[in-house]
């Protein structure tokens, strides 16, 4: 079964450093691989950008990280569910399925804490 959110979240005002507590427990394990993944790809991440674009009425959001290591592309599309792609060996681009807006707001959140210590956002 799968889950419609992947994170709980309130109208309340959210401190980024407390968004773990709203993170859907049947995400956790999923989450934690891909910030290892990203953080053995890349390094330290420098700065990243975000390129929100549609193509037949669907939506997506393509995330640039650009690494001390290298720069990598992860692509999330909106599509009304929750789906996890398994890690490859070789990591090369990653591409997750995101139920709305609001989980692809906070999980770019959540990847741009754990792995930028001097955050740079720009849009692309």
């Amino acid at each position: 079964m799968k889950q419609h959110s992947l994170f709980t979240i309130s109208s309340s005002s959210i401190e980024v450093d407390e968004i773990q507590k709203y993170l859907s427990s049947v995400y956790n394990e999923p989450m934690q691989m891909i910030i290892m993944a990203l953080k053995q790809k890349l390094g330290q991440v420098q700065s990243f950008h975000l390129h929100p674009y549609r193509v037949n009425r669907v939506n997506y959001l393509k995330v640039r990280f650009d690494g001390e290591l290298g720069q990598f592309y992860l692509t999330i599309e909106l599509s009304g569910y929750i789906e996890f792609p398994e890690i490859p060996e070789i990591l090369s681009r990653l591409h997750i399925n995101l139920s709305d807006a609001t989980d692809a707001y906070w999980f770019v959140q959540y990847v741009k804490h754990k792995l930028c210590t001097s955050v740079v956002d720009k849009s692309v």
